[in-house]
């Protein structure tokens, strides 16, 4: 429910906490005025020996007074405040409070009364006016309360002034009334104003509420500083990012980007306003930070794999050519009806067209094997290997090339190993090694193929004692279409993708490969695959 007057609406409830908030800083002055009063008339009026309805009269004033004031001083003493709610009965007891202090007060020219003391006539008219003048500066909260007050204390006294013989004991009636009469126009115009900044408070306070609230939900940190730097208002966020209270370091008036120390990134800065003060705003732009640094890695990706495409079409556009000119040219010759030329020749030119013709298969048949591998379509024949007779099957195919290259090719194990692999991609792999180390390994160089144990896995290493290869280039020769440029390789290095083909025939097969090398002594490329166990191996194990 709300009260209102004119255009001023104000919850009910409010209203009554704000009356009762201002009773409560008046009460100590009009009890201790009112018990003072109440003993200066009986004093003054009294004399030595006061009649029983005097001091009945002022007791029945000081009293009360007295005990409201004692309530009030404990009340002070532990200090509660203005109760959240305020019923209406509470201020039903203020009105009958002032009613009945109205009647005591009115009843001061009944009790006090003798027709021919003029000068005490005097001093009830003044003591009764002044008390409702008080209550006016005070009570105006209550405008009922006061009415009924001043007409239950002021009608009796001045009636009684009224009826006297002497122009100014009537004059002094007269006055009264009208003082009263004023002073409730008084009292309409200072509750009128007192709801009114009543209901500017009201608003002040709920936009003040509002104000915090979407500060507190605002999704950026925000505070309000005054001249000095410290904190006015600032939501949790705030707080959250600047535990000390202080601006990040580096923060200046305008917009820009800031890394804290905790490594998140924000955005924001400060403006100036009225009185010297500063607003801070700042935007958590970590995640935006994160995102724009995958876009820019992806972008770098992309450029690379246009780089590596750009060097694959070029590198495949000469080793296709390189052969095709040979089977052309050779083709030629042969198919010449001119030709005379030897039978040895005949032969020379046909192993040259073999060769090539072979050169082609196989860069063809890595790029299918690599686009197989990568679309899932590989299909693989897992079954037991036992490593070592395996790769002396590989390294005797792989002999007649590196003596020609003037190396060496050995096979060595420490126990039998078998593994779980597809044989036909577990050759192609150790192929691929084999024809990298003989490419970057100069003449009387030494490859060395070690097959082993590695915790579950079966190892086969194979180890040449060639350029090596850079640390920083380490992983990129695994890459698909990469090279390293080593200013030393023997014809026909082919396009890059001999080593990422080892690693996905690894991979695929439940394995992985690593790299050794250390430039000018060599490489050591190490392939794992999952041990299959036998009884014999796992007692040549335990004794090993």
């Amino acid at each position: 429910m709300k009260m209102s007057r004119g255009d001023v609406s104000i919850p009910a409830d409010a209203l009554r906490r704000a009356q009762f908030a201002h009773l409560l800083r008046f009460v100590p002055l009009m009890a201790s005025v009112s018990i003072f009063n109440a003993l200066l008339i009986l004093a003054l009026l009294g004399g030595a020996s006061p009649t029983p309805a005097m001091v009945a009269w002022a007791l029945a004033i000081a009293l009360p007074n007295l005990w409201s004031l004692l309530q009030w001083l404990r009340r002070r003493r532990r200090p509660v405040g203005t109760p959240r709610h305020v019923s209406a009965r509470t201020m039903r007891r203020a009105f009958l409070w002032n009613a009945a202090m109205g009647v005591l007060w009115g009843a001061t020219g009944f009790v006090f009364f003798d027709h021919s003391d003029v000068v005490g006539h005097v001093l009830i008219a003044f003591v009764v006016g002044g008390m409702l003048a008080g209550l006016v500066s005070t009570l105006y909260v209550l405008p009922l309360n006061v009415v009924v007050y001043g007409g239950l204390s002021v009608v009796p006294v001045s009636f009684l002034l009224l009826l006297q013989e002497t122009t100014l004991q009537r004059g002094m009636g007269v006055l009264l009334l009208v003082f009263a009469i004023a002073l409730s126009f008084s009292v309409r115009v200072a509750y009128r104003h007192f709801r009114e900044a009543l209901a500017v408070g009201l608003a002040l306070g709920e936009a003040r509420d509002l104000l915090h609230d979407a500060i507190a939900r605002s999704g950026e940190a925000f505070a309000i500083l005054d001249a000095d730097g410290q904190i006015v208002v600032a939501n949790d966020l705030f707080r959250e990012m600047c535990p000390d209270g202080r601006l990040p370091e580096g923060t200046s008036d305008g917009s820009h980007v800031m890394r804290l120390g905790d490594g998140r990134w924000v955005k924001g800065g400060t403006s100036p306003i009225r009185g010297g003060g500063r607003v801070a705003v700042f935007a958590n732009i970590t995640d935006l930070k994160e995102k724009e640094a995958q876009l820019v890695e992806a972008r770098h990706a992309a450029e690379s794999a246009s780089r590596a495409k750009s060097q694959f079409l070029a590198v495949m556009s000469h080793e296709l050519r390189t052969p095709l000119n040979s089977i052309i040219g050779f083709a030629e010759l042969l198919g010449d009806p001119e030709s005379t030329t030897p039978d040895d020749k005949v032969r020379e030119y046909a192993n040259y067209i073999l060769k090539s013709g072979c050169h082609l298969l196989g860069l063809i048949s890595d790029i299918l094997d690599l686009t197989r591998i990568d679309t899932g379509q590989r299909l693989l024949e897992e079954q037991p290997v036992e490593l070592t007779t395996f790769a002396e099957e590989v390294a005797a195919q792989m002999r007649p090339e590196a003596e020609q290259a003037g190396l060496t090719i050995s096979v060595t194990a420490a126990v039998p190993v078998t593994v779980c692999a597809d044989p036909r991609s577990l050759r192609q792999i150790l192929f691929n090694l084999l024809g990298n180390a003989i490419k970057f390994t100069r003449a009387g160089g030494t490859i060395r193929v070690i097959c082993g144990v590695d915790g579950d896995c079966g190892t086969l290493a194979v180890e040449d004692s060639g350029i090596g290869i850079a640390p920083e280039h380490a992983e990129s020769v695994f890459e698909p279409f990469q090279q390293v440029d080593s200013g030393f390789a023997r014809e026909g290095s082919g396009v890059g993708l001999g080593l990422a083909l080892v690693r996905r025939l690894a991979e695929v097969q439940g394995g992985s490969v690593t790299l050794e090398s250390t430039p000018g002594k060599g490489s050591c490329f190490t392939v794992r695959l999952p041990l299959v166990r036998s009884h014999q191996q796992d007692d040549t194990l335990t004794h090993a």
